[in-house]
């Protein structure tokens, strides 16, 4: 029997390191310097044979040392359908459901099991933050 479930494009969430300077600082000049050195294409390369952590610019991610690694093209390609991860407490029950992220890759637990139980956390978790 063929799947005729209708497929939707999953819409991972983003989130990025930022940096700022305080218009109040009295070492502008410096602090930009700073911001600039840490956010280069050489800075972002570094970071992430450091890190393993997916870059920010679009020119690191299109890199060689990204893309021959097939997990973080992977992950690169699934940005394009990224949403903006929300700035709100409940957030906080995505994070506590980890647990069972961490059973399902073990395999205490199907992934559809699994599924249910991290959806089900997250609802509990965000009624009882209100």
């Amino acid at each position: 029997m063929a799947d005729t479930a209708k497929r939707q494009v999953a819409t991972p969430f983003l989130g990025v390191i930022t940096a700022f300077v305080n218009k109040e600082s009295k070492t502008q000049p410096a602090d930009w310097s700073l911001v600039q050195a840490l956010t280069n294409a050489s800075a972002q390369k570094t970071y992430f044979s450091d890190s393993q952590q997916i870059p920010a610019l679009v020119s690191v991610q299109k890199s060689s040392a990204v893309q021959s690694n097939p997990a973080f093209k992977a992950f690169t390609a699934a940005l394009k359908n990224s949403v903006p991860m929300p700035n709100i407490p409940q957030m906080q029950a995505v994070w506590t459901a980890d647990t069972i992220l961490q059973n399902i890759i073990a395999s205490k637990v199907s992934p559809q099991q699994g599924g249910k139980d991290f959806v089900q956390n997250i609802q509990k978790g965000i009624l009882a933050q209100g």
